[in-house]
């Protein structure tokens, strides 16, 4: 990575924001003993039907499993989860992760197999930022108050390379300074610098909190050192895919090749009874599921609900089960009639001190549409004042925001269709967006949710060397499921 250009992660959940390379996909040591000949012989079942479990399932039964797996909702794709038809028919819109690195081969691969196309971004890399009640051209805005802009981030982002030079990204425990790097937050950090209160508020909003979903404040450095080694600084490789047709239809295809059969929707698990051999999973409804292994493929948040008897559990995965949390996300789509940001020469593509944080062009993946929409992505303070908030009155204050920042939109809002809005924090088996380590957690808590326990594994975005995406929470299951051989 360049220091010049900090990797964004706004691909992870948001309408923005789920990088893996080949060695996220580094196994776990491989199994010892026979599978059991018991009933439960050569079964395995998958608790989640997001990306992490359906991938992991899909390669089990490649390599001969038996294998069930129990999704508590409705439909599968867990924080994938496309909007069909929103405004009008034929349109869509992610409620969940939107978009895909070139270098996400992962996932590639997986579109390449169930035969998913993806298409380009149409995008203007210039974008705007409207701070302290003025809009600017980025690329354009060479002063701010107090300092250059651009010396600013750049001192910024070669503090972070040479930060990011002394962790190990697949040990990060192993570096000299990890203890120091995890007790201490990211804003600790930043506040160290000495750049002006200007250089450092746009960073805060622009780097971290639409990249991370999360304030500095709530971010341990080990991890923060540790996910700016992955991924790619080049503008032409980092988010420039959409899945053609809607991210959803990955996970639909891949639970239609497990069968239904196979995939049990509805089967919200409440236990998970363990011995030394063999695992049974129960549900709300009284169901059983015994086998030889049990993989929990769910976010933190959802692993609280569940009960873990039998053999019990080491004192540092549930302080991991129990402390790990995913920050508030909202989203929120605005329809319009026509692209009026374009008409007066703007992207859409904004970072801002406004309700929201940071929005773009919901349509710059298919350019010919006649009508657009821009998409509101806002996390930290910002994401858990509009959590709070109900549909209606979080639709209605991100749009005052948006017309504020773009005034040119003003009697341009498509009232034909009803805005679109997910708050990731109020969906019951998600509880937020996505996993930022938080000071104190990186040493004990991430590497938890990497080590097998008996017939247990866990698998998420949450548990690989680079987090936060798509690809992490494909790249997952593949590692889970080579791990059980």
């Amino acid at each position: 990575m360049t220091a010049a250009q900090p990797v964004t992660r706004r691909a992870v959940l948001g309408w923005g924001a789920l990088a893996a390379t080949g060695a996220l996909t580094r196994s776990l040591p491989t199994r010892t003993r026979p599978r059991p000949d018991a009933s439960e012989r050569a079964r395995v079942v998958v608790v989640g039907a997001g990306l992490a479990g359906l991938s992991c399932a899909v390669a089990l039964l490649d390599k001969g499993w038996d294998v069930t797996v129990l999704e508590a909702r409705d439909r599968v794709g867990g924080r994938v989860h496309t909007l069909w038809d929103p405004f009008g028919p034929g349109s869509h819109l992610e409620g969940g992760a939107e978009f895909v690195d070139r270098d996400h081969h992962v996932l590639l691969a997986l579109l390449a197999r169930f035969g998913i196309g993806t298409e380009e971004r149409v995008r203007d890399l210039r974008s705007e930022i409207y701070v302290g009640g003025r809009r600017s051209d980025y690329h354009l805005r060479a002063e701010v108050p107090g300092g250059d802009l651009f010396r600013g981030l750049q001192r910024m982002a070669d503090a972070t390379s040479r930060l990011a030079a002394t962790v190990d990204p697949e040990a990060p425990e192993l570096s000299p300074h990890a203890e120091r790097l995890d007790a201490t937050s990211l804003a600790t950090w930043a506040d160290s610098l000495g750049v002006s209160p200007a250089v450092r508020r746009l960073w805060e909003l622009d780097f971290i909190v639409s990249d991370y979903g999360s304030a500095s404040k709530n971010i341990s450095l080990l991890f923060y050192a540790q996910q700016e080694c992955f991924g790619s600084s080049n503008p032409a490789v980092v988010e420039a895919l959409r899945i053609k047709g809607g991210n959803s239809l990955l996970p639909m295809a891949m639970a239609a090749h497990l069968g239904a059969s196979r995939v049990l929707l509805g089967r919200a698990a409440t236990s998970v009874s363990l011995d030394a051999t063999s695992a049974t999973v129960r549900t709300g409804g009284g169901e059983s599921f015994t086998a030889a292994h049990v993989v929990m493929a769910c976010p933190p948040p959802t692993l609280r609900r569940i009960s873990f008897l039998g053999t019990p559990l080491p004192a540092t995965l549930r302080s991991a089960i129990a402390g790990t949390v995913l920050d508030p996300i909202t989203k929120v789509a605005i329809p319009y009639r026509g692209h009026p940001w374009r008409a007066a020469g703007w992207t859409g593509e904004s970072v801002s001190d406004l309700p929201y944080t940071y929005s773009w062009d919901a349509t710059d993946s298919r350019p010919g549409l006649a009508d657009g929409a821009l998409i509101a992505f806002t996390a930290g303070p910002g994401g858990i004042a509009l959590t709070r908030m109900d549909d209606a009155t979080r639709i209605r204050t991100v749009r005052a925001g948006l017309l504020a920042a773009y005034p040119e939109t003003a009697g341009h809002v498509d009232e034909r269709f009803e805005a679109a809005t997910v708050a990731w924090a109020r969906e019951p088996y998600t509880d937020g967006g996505y996993v930022n380590y938080r000071p104190g957690q990186m040493l004990t808590g991430k590497p938890a949710f990497r080590l097998p326990y008996g017939p247990l594994r866990f698998a998420g975005e949450h548990t690989e060397a680079s987090g936060q995406y798509m690809e992490s929470a494909a790249a997952s299951g593949h590692r889970v499921a080579r791990a059980l051989g």
